[in-house]
């Protein structure tokens, strides 16, 4: 394995409820089909958890976080264990027929574990027995028994008929047993009872008038209990309140104690215990979507953008805190010494210090495949783009590398980039026009601010204060310092719109600080310089170099699949080069200039050689049917000596541009979807990143022979840890290193973009 080092992981929330938890000091989420773990306190990604094969809805800690359960579309549910700093796969919960949308966890002290067989029910003794509940659209919640991560047992199936449970609590009952509550969505909330043999059916909780989209239990402690307050003075120790949130913008309280009921607000639940309306908290302007407990205390997350953390206050339940975010929120807790909340796949945190609340920064990241990356040329900043229709920049700051920017918020799925300028850049998106891109003096500032310099260093005085982008608009329009235009107090759509104009309500991020996800959506967005036009069909690849854009798009027809070069200054057509039959899927400028290289649906590479004169400044040299299946990339090697076309038929070629000798041929054990060289020689060795469709990394080295192109390659894997679990559609080496680590940017269809340290040296023939 080469010795790496993670620099950044960044990969955005699902949109899903429960797809975020805490549990002291760590937190995780659901991010495509990975859950991210991460520490509230450093604000980035450390690690992430393969194993789903679908999209992950839910996760869950248990045991006081020893334990994490995940819920996917995949119809499982998966229990990870700590083990030290790392987490382990353990058992699969298994048998839904859809997707798994809530789980909920609760450990047995010194209990028994159940589980039926045939109809009937059969007892296993487990010191720790630990149940786990799965809710799935399937209509059935499933019933587990497992000690700790090791394999679990089925217990019980409950189906709730014509109706779903979109989320399930499970907390021990007054008197002994364990209570199950489900929500549904027939507005009401299922109680069922377990008292050593199977949960049963009990009561259900009316009150609701919409879908009841979450739950969350609080046991009843001394610790907890505050008896000063009038509204829970009630409570007693050994009671259950059940928190339930809904589709009717409300949050109830209902009470589950040891008592008699005695009249028509209460149900009976099991002998000797009835449950009961407590309190309904009333505030949120729309849909509720969560729910979480911290002692006493309640956090709401609504699709209003608000997190609302509730406590009593004297006789009645009030609002502590109103916490928003700039868009619709799916889900917030208490973890990191405040609230975490997520939502339109972006995080928020917020800070409780000396009584006040702070928004923090979170991590940040893509909701969708990331599909393309690219480095400026001093190798400062990371420019990514996604289907999630969004360009992100990330830069290093005093901690590490961090989101410095959102410069593009398209309507298109995006789809490549280039940067042409340290503050320029060019992409592509689902759309027919190339679209350029400046930075504002603002990025430019704190980009002085991260890495030092003077003003007089770059091209700051040409840049455009800001950007806004215009409602129903796809083009980011430069505004001057007095161009900010005051909101109009009565215009709704101005309250409510994000990724608009500079004037946005929250304030701009200090130089040299690490933005908040309110400060990137509003202050980041770089205007919009000019339109690359030509092409007949969406945009599928770009490069810059040797003062020009080169790019194409998909084609059918040998028509269409043209690489068209504009001027990277002026903006205007320098030429058009015809020579695919299919898509061109890529294309790369030599660092000289003197050569453009495309590779293709069709198989084949296409060779460019400069030339001065003609209708074009680069004319083909060669065009040869390379692969047998389709070309997916292509790259350079140090000086130009040689290059590699990579393809699905799970082969890295290498070419000598101006010889007829055949190739050198790499295999590999699936196809390959990414290449890059290292872009200067490491050690008098070539050094080769390919990545694969399954999304394992090679990193391959191979002394220089002098002439030609060199055949004895040591090939060394990077830890699956490190790698991605999906196609990866870019890897791009930093053009600035050292002599023993370089960064290597890799872009994921597993929603990931990963920033590596790889130590070259463990890539010697003698490590």
């Amino acid at each position: 394995m080469a010795t790496v080092q993670p620099e950044l992981i960044a990969v955005g929330s699902n949109r899903t409820a429960h797809a975020l938890d805490c549990s002291g000091a760590e937190a995780a989420y659901a991010a495509g089909t990975l859950v991210a773990l991460f520490r509230p306190h450093e604000a980035r990604v450390h690690a992430v958890l393969r194993g789903h094969t679908a999209r992950v809805n839910s996760v869950r800690f248990a045991q006081q976080g020893r334990l994490l359960v995940s819920g996917a579309a995949d119809g499982t549910a998966r229990v990870w264990a700590r083990d030290g700093d790392a987490w382990r796969a353990g058992a699969v919960l298994g048998g839904h027929d859809a997707p798994v949308v809530a789980t909920a966890t609760h450990e047995i002290e010194g209990g028994a574990a159940t589980h039926e067989i045939e109809g009937g029910v059969a007892t296993h003794d487990i010191d720790s027995a630990v149940v786990t509940c799965t809710a799935a659209t399937d209509g059935c919640v499933r019933v587990f028994a497992h000690a700790g991560a090791g394999d679990a047992q089925l217990q019980q199936t409950l189906a709730l008929g014509a109706h779903t449970a979109l989320d399930v609590a499970l907390a021990p009952l007054p008197g002994g047993g364990l209570l199950l509550a489900a929500a549904c969505t027939d507005a009401r909330v299922r109680l069922f009872v377990r008292r050593g043999g199977a949960f049963a059916a009990a009561a259900e909780l009316v009150g609701h008038t919409d879908w009841v989209t979450a739950v969350a239990a609080h046991q009843v402690t001394e610790a907890t209990h505050r008896a000063g307050d009038a509204a829970t003075a009630h409570w007693r120790a050994g009671d259950v309140v059940l928190a339930t949130a809904s589709q009717d913008r409300n949050v109830r309280l209902w009470r589950v104690w040891r008592g008699a009921g005695g009249d028509q607000r209460t149900v009976g639940v099991s002998d000797g215990v009835v449950a009961g309306a407590d309190a309904v908290l009333a505030g949120h302007d729309a849909w509720v979507h969560s729910v979480a407990w911290a002692g006493a205390r309640v956090v709401s997350a609504s699709r209003d953008g608000a997190a609302m953390v509730w406590g009593a206050a004297g006789d009645v339940w009030a609002t502590d805190a109103q916490l928003g975010a700039a868009g619709a929120l799916q889900g917030a807790v208490f973890g990191g010494g405040g609230v975490l909340a997520y939502g339109a796949g972006a995080l928020y945190a917020w800070a409780q210090r000396d009584g006040a609340w702070t928004a923090v920064a979170a991590p940040t990241g893509h909701a969708g495949a990331v599909r393309d990356v690219s480095w400026d040329a001093r190798g400062r900043h990371v420019l990514s783009v996604s289907a999630d229709q969004t360009a992100r920049l990330y830069a290093r700051f005093a901690d590490g590398w961090h989101e410095a920017a959102r410069p593009q918020v398209h309507g298109y799925d995006m789809q490549c980039a280039a940067f042409v300028a340290p503050h320029a850049y060019v992409s592509g998106a689902e759309e027919k026009v190339v679209r350029v891109f400046r930075a504002t003096r603002q990025f430019a500032a704190a980009a002085r601010a991260r890495v030092g310099g003077d003003a007089s260093d770059s091209d700051e005085d040409e840049l455009a204060d800001g950007a806004s982008l215009p409602a129903l608009g796809l083009s980011n329009k430069a505004v001057g310092a007095g161009d900010a235009c005051a909101e109009d107090p009565d215009d709704t759509y101005a309250a409510r719109r994000v990724h608009t104009d500079v004037a946005a309500l929250a304030p701009a991020p200090a130089p040299g600080a690490v933005p908040l996800e309110d400060q990137l959506q509003r202050h980041t967005l770089w205007p919009e310089a000019d339109k690359l036009y030509g092409h007949p069909h969406e945009i599928y690849a770009v490069a810059a170099g040797a003062g020009l854009v080169a790019s194409t798009c998909r084609a059918t027809s040998a028509r269409h699949a043209a690489v068209r070069l504009h001027s990277a200054r002026t903006g205007q057509p320098a030429g058009v080069l015809p020579a695919h039959a299919l898509t061109a899927t890529c294309v790369r400028f030599s660092a000289d200039g003197a050569w453009l290289l495309s590779g293709s649906r069709d198989r084949s590479y296409a060779l460019f050689a400069r030339r001065e004169g003609g209708d074009a400044p680069y004319a083909l040299a060669r065009r040869q049917q390379a692969h047998a299946r389709i070309v997916w990339d292509v790259a350079w090697a140090p000086g130009a000596r040689f290059f590699a076309t990579a393809s699905r038929d799970k082969t890295v070629k290498l070419w000598a541009p101006d010889a007829d000798a055949p190739p050198v041929t790499l295999a590999f054990p699936d196809a390959v979807t990414a290449v890059d060289f290292v872009p200067e020689r490491v050690g008098a060795r070539f050094v080769l990143a390919a990545a694969l469709e399954c999304g394992r990394v090679f990193v391959l080295a191979a002394p220089d022979a002098g002439a030609g192109v060199p055949t004895q390659w040591t090939p060394r894997e990077i830890a699956p840890e490190h790698a991605h679990s999906a196609f990866v559609h870019r890897v791009r080496w930093c053009p600035v290193g050292s002599a023993a680590a370089w960064l290597l940017a890799s872009a994921s269809a597993d929603h990931t973009l990963r920033i590596t340290a790889i130590n070259l040296s463990s890539l010697s023939p003698s490590a």
